[in-house]
């Protein structure tokens, strides 16, 4: 049983925190960004760390929450930004369609956040917020990759084009992933059978023991 100061722990992890941790990133990007920038190894430190969240079972899931909403906030962001266009320009079918898309986004995102918080390793919540960081990344990575022609654009595009995998394949990789789980699970609970089935076995106990020859 878990106790009362665990579960309010675990769900300030999964549903309270995630939104306003996300918010405050987005709002306070440009910032952070330029403290990583005057310190070089801010960035692997923070790498790193996201990384170790990553592995770690019980914050995993709420970071991966957090992320799904960071990725819906950064998307209304960029819809906001499209639609406040001057008017020759935010009416063009281009930008109208970018705008509809980062709208996607964001509800993909939002969707797969709420799944995620209810449901560990939902399938149906991992398609949702991969499909939202694919549009996003993938967004940002074209237009960039066309104006700019920068490495980050690249990075930006095989982001967006991993997420796309990761949600087209979702169901395959939650199976593949729950086999390799649950083969061990299996082979350990065969082995506890069969040894407990040895031990109750009856024997006779009258049966004459021959001696050994002399």
């Amino acid at each position: 049983m878990l106790k009362r100061e665990e579960i309010t722990y675990l769900f300030l992890l999964k549903r309270g925190l995630p939104i306003p941790i996300a918010a405050w990133l987005v709002s306070n990007d440009a910032a952070i960004t330029r403290w990583l920038e005057q310190r070089e190894s801010g960035l692997l430190v923070g790498v790193a760390l996201l990384l170790c969240a990553l592995l770690h079972p019980r914050i995993q899931r709420g970071l991966i929450v957090t992320l799904s909403y960071g990725v819906a906030f950064l998307a209304l962001r960029g819809a906001a930004h499209v639609f406040a266009y001057p008017a020759p320009i935010s009416n063009t079918p281009v930008a109208l369609l970018r705008g509809a898309f980062l709208l996607t986004a964001v509800a993909l995102a939002v969707t797969g956040a709420i799944y995620e918080s209810l449901e560990k390793r939902s399938v149906k919540g991992r398609r949702f917020y991969t499909g939202a960081g694919a549009i996003y990344f993938l967004d940002h990575g074209l237009i960039a990759l066309f104006w700019a022609h920068s490495w980050q654009s690249l990075v930006l595009v095989f982001s967006g084009i991993t997420c796309a995998i990761g949600a087209i394949f979702a169901e395959r990789l939650a199976h593949s992933n729950t086999i390799e789980i649950d083969i061990p699970r299996v082979t350990i609970v065969e082995t506890v059978t069969e040894k407990s089935v040895l031990r109750t076995e009856w024997h006779d106990t009258t049966e004459k023991r021959v001696p050994p020859p002399s």
